[in-house]
């Protein structure tokens, strides 16, 4: 079977991306790929993700001292994400092909997810893309491996947009869970349950949104301590900072409603905390904090 090329914008022409053959036929179409990327072959979700590597590059090219060529991989992906704006959103969603194209099969909430962290969209239109395009009962659903990004993204959109997904977000979990599975399935096709990485999204959501426990600095050197106290009444945690040092976090509700925050960590660390609602603080080098939220 012959390769198939896939067509990507760019401000001043076309980048072409070669992909390897993933069983298609003429009567069995590519598993995954949108029916309108077909049609045009132009796939507005490649070209997001490719400006989304590019930024994440450029942002580790200036951390190791080679500012040109991060100048060089932000202006690429900046000219991707103009092509973006101007071909592949229809005024209210980002469509999976051009838009002068889209018919009601050809949105995702894939798109609208990566418009967000890619930063095709505008930050003003975050909380609505999202908000609105997993309410579309048309839109491709997110896959497991997929929500991590969903969630990535409802992040940026702010701390309520994100935390009034929470418990809609857990609900395939939830239904793994009443199905006495011991490990996270990899879909929900097969159902197989491997502890794949792809359904291990509550490793990392727990961790690092709920407890709030977010290196910032290289080597977990600093760390941005933001616990979304509003999700829950107690916890108690503990997570891996870096190669060498753990993190203890607890909080629990008092009867006036207040609660107490403890962070506790094996070696001191740069650590900056941030309440809901409220603004950063800088502690220094710390190896324990105890702060009070009132609701």
């Amino acid at each position: 079977m012959a390769p198939v090329y896939y067509t990507q914008f760019t401000a001043s022409g076309k980048l072409i991306i070669l992909l390897l053959p993933i069983g298609a036929t003429e009567t069995h179409a590519d598993k995954g790929v949108p029916t309108s990327g077909r049609a045009s072959n132009m796939h507005t979700f490649f070209s997001m993700i490719y400006a989304f590597v590019l930024k994440q590059a450029a942002e580790l090219l200036r951390q190791v001292g080679r500012p040109a060529l991060s100048e060089e991989y932000e202006s690429r992906a900046q000219s991707v994400l103009r092509a973006v704006r101007k071909h592949c959103y229809d005024g209210r969603f980002f469509t999976d092909s051009t838009a002068d194209i889209a018919d009601d099969l050809a949105y995702s909430q894939h798109c609208q997810v990566f418009a967000v962290l890619s930063g095709a969209a505008k930050p003003e239109d975050h909380a609505r893309l999202l908000t609105e395009s997993f309410a579309q009962p048309n839109f491709s659903k997110c896959s497991y491996y997929m929500k991590f990004y969903a969630l990535r993204a409802f992040a940026l959109a702010g701390d309520d947009v994100y935390e009034g997904y929470w418990v809609e977000a857990w609900k395939p979990w939830r239904q793994m869970l009443e199905n006495n599975l011991s490990t996270w399935e990899e879909d929900d096709v097969r159902q197989r349950s491997d502890c794949h990485a792809w359904g291990s999204v509550p490793l990392y959501e727990y961790c690092t949104e709920l407890a709030g426990i977010r290196p910032i600095a290289p080597g977990s050197a600093k760390i941005l301590f933001k616990p979304r106290l509003r999700l829950s009444k107690e916890i108690e945690a503990k997570v891996a900072v870096g190669k060498d040092n753990v993190a203890t976090v607890s909080w629990r509700t008092e009867e006036s409603g207040k609660k107490v925050v403890k962070l506790q960590l094996e070696k001191a660390a740069e650590v900056i905390s941030q309440l809901p609602g409220g603004e950063q603080t800088e502690h220094g080098m710390i190896d324990e904090l105890k702060l009070v939220y009132e609701t």
